[in-house]
């Protein structure tokens, strides 16, 4: 199984991805900005990207182009700490699978990897067209998983 990419600038956020993902079996990679995810995404295949839509250094939905320039098909799940109409249309204009809010309850962060790693999964085996996008979803939960 490939790793999931987690990009954000904050470093609970990136702790708290890696408690949720690697006791369900994923290896974790972060990235602090933009530019490192690039950087890493150069140097080896991942099952999905986390990423934060506002990263360190500015230009999340720029960084978000140049990922899809650079990883046409990888899975993308989107968090947005500052969530809007506006940045989730943008979102799924570059084929984000899920926006969710923060706080982000762990299962719904797993079951968003979960998801998207699956679709990927489907999409190398042909099972679905390459570049289908899956579900946009928008998901909205407090830290103890209610939705709000």
């Amino acid at each position: 199984m490939d790793p999931i990419l987690v990009l954000d600038d904050s470093h609970e956020f990136r702790h708290y991805a890696c408690e949720t993902l690697q006791p369900a079996g994923f290896e974790v990679a972060l990235a602090l900005d933009g530019d490192h995810a690039l950087r890493k995404l150069g140097q080896q295949p991942f099952g999905a990207l986390v990423m934060e839509t506002a990263p360190a250094g500015g230009g999340g939905l720029g960084v978000l182009r140049r990922i899809r320039r650079q990883a046409p098909n990888l899975p993308v799940i989107a968090v947005a700490s500052h969530p809007s109409p506006e940045t989730e249309e943008a979102c799924a204009d570059f084929g984000v699978r899920v926006y969710l809010h923060k706080p982000v309850a762990p299962a719904v962060l797993l079951s968003a990897v979960q998801a998207a790693v699956g679709d990927l999964r489907d999409a190398l085996s042909g099972r679905v067209e390459p570049g289908w996008t899956g579900l946009r979803l928008s998901a909205l939960a407090t830290a103890d998983g209610k939705a709000v």
